[in-house]
C-alpha cells in the first residue's frame, strides 16, 4: 500500500495556497464547509478566482451547510467580527450560478440550530485536498489557531470528492473507516444521532495511553473526558470568555463537570480539533479533523471527517504546533 504524502498547513496558509492554486485549476474547485459565507475582502478575493475558473470550464462545486445563515445572522459579542448577512451571500451565489456553479447548503434550521449539521471540511483543487482540519469559509476563519492537512493524490482526491457528493444529497450517511495507507485512516462520522467513529477511536486511542495532549474549541465531555481525566493529560480549549454564547456556556459547563483543567492562556480563538495519544506500548497516535470532541454534537447527529493516524512524523509535527502557536503563543 503506497503511503499518501501530507503537509501540515496552518489556516492562514492555506488561505494563501487557495490564492496560488485556484487559477492553476484545470479540473475541479471543490470547496465544503460548514460556514460557506462571502465577505470581503479576503473571501471576496476567492470568489473572483472561482469566476475566472467557470470561464475556463472548471467544475466549481460549494457544498455548505445551513447553519451558514445562522452564523450570517447570530449577534457577535466576542469571537471574531460580525458577518454580512445572508442576503449578501446569497446573491453572490446566485452570480455564482449563473455562471454554472453548482452551489449547494444542506441541513435545515429549527428549534435547535446544532441538531443535524454537517460539520466537516474538505477543498479540492484538481487533485490536491485539503482536509482533516477545522477552517470554516469565512473570514475570520484564517485568523484563529488552526489548520488543513494537504493530500495530493488521484485516488483519495476521488475518494473525498465522492464522499461530498454523497453530502450534498444530505442523506444520513453510513460511517466510514476506511485505510488510506499502512499508517492512516480515514474516518467519516455519517450523522446518525448518538454514533461516532471518530469520539470511539478517540476513545479506545486514550484508553491505551500513558499521556493524553488535547486541543479543541470545546471541551471533552462524556465518556472521553472521563478517560481523559483517568491519564496524565494536558488539555487546551477555547475559554469561556473568549467564546459567544451558547458555546462559551457549553465550555464552563463540561470542563466544570467532568473536572478538566483548561491550560490554555492564549488570546487567539482555537479553533483546531486534534488529540495526541502517547500508549503504554511506546506508541504514539493523532487524531485529527473537524469533530469537536464534545458528546453534544454527537448526540444531535453531525457529519464530522478525521484522520486518525499512527505516523510518528506525523504526530511531531502536531507536537510542534502545540508546542509553538497554543502552549507558547507568540
Amino acid at each position: 500500500m503506497n503511503s499518501l504524502k501530507m503537509r501540515f498547513v496552518p489556516a492562514t496558509e492555506y488561505y494563501e495556497q487557495l490564492l496560488v492554486r485556484i487559477p492553476k485549476a484545470k479540473k475541479r474547485i471543490v470547496i465544503h464547509a460548514m460556514v460557506v459565507l462571502w465577505q470581503p475582502p479576503q473571501t471576496e478575493k476567492v470568489l473572483e478566482l472561482l469566476f475566472d475558473a467557470l470561464e475556463r470550464g472548471v467544475e466549481v462545486r460549494l457544498v455548505g451547510d445551513m447553519y451558514s445563515k445562522f452564523q450570517a445572522n447570530m449577534p457577535h459579542f466576542v469571537r471574531g467580527t460580525k458577518s454580512p448577512k445572508w442576503g449578501y451571500t446569497i446573491g453572490h451565489n446566485s452570480n455564482l450560478q449563473s455562471k454554472g456553479a453548482h452551489i449547494t447548503y444542506v441541513g435545515k434550521l429549527g428549534f435547535n440550530p446544532y441538531k443535524q449539521r454537517c460539520h466537516s471540511k474538505a477543498t479540492i483543487i484538481d487533485d490536491v485536498v485539503y482536509t482533516f482540519g477545522g477552517v470554516n469559509f469565512s473570514e475570520d476563519s484564517f485568523t484563529f489557531h488552526d489548520y488543513m492537512i494537504e493530500c495530493e493524490s488521484t485516488a483519495f482526491a476521488g475518494r473525498v470528492y465522492s464522499l461530498v457528493r454523497d453530502i450534498e444529497k444530505f442523506p444520513r450517511i453510513a460511517d466510514v473507516a476506511e485505510k488510506i495507507d499502512a499508517h492512516n485512516t480515514l474516518l467519516f462520522d455519517g450523522g446518525t444521532p448518538g454514533s461516532s467513529v471518530i469520539y470511539d477511536a478517540a476513545c479506545d486511542a486514550i484508553a491505551n495511553a500513558k499521556k493524553v495532549y488535547y486541543v479543541s474549541q470545546m471541551s471533552p465531555s462524556g465518556r472521553l473526558a472521563k478517560l481523559i481525566s483517568q491519564v496524565d493529560n494536558e488539555c487546551y480549549f477555547t475559554r469561556p470568555s473568549q467564546a459567544d454564547p451558547p458555546t462559551s456556556l457549553s465550555i464552563l459547563v463540561d470542563s466544570t463537570r467532568f473536572g478538566i483543567t483548561n491550560r490554555y492562556k492564549g488570546k487567539i480563538y482555537i479553533h483546531a480539533k486534534f488529540i495526541l495519544c502517547e500508549g503504554k506500548d511506546g506508541s504514539k497516535w493523532v487524531i485529527s479533523g473537524s469533530n469537536n470532541f464534545s458528546w453534544r454534537g454527537i448526540a444531535y447527529g453531525t457529519k464530522e471527517i478525521a484522520l486518525l493516524s499512527s505516523d510518528e512524523k506525523m504526530w511531531q509535527t502536531f507536537y510542534d504546533y502545540l508546542q509553538k502557536e497554543i502552549i507558547h503563543e507568540s
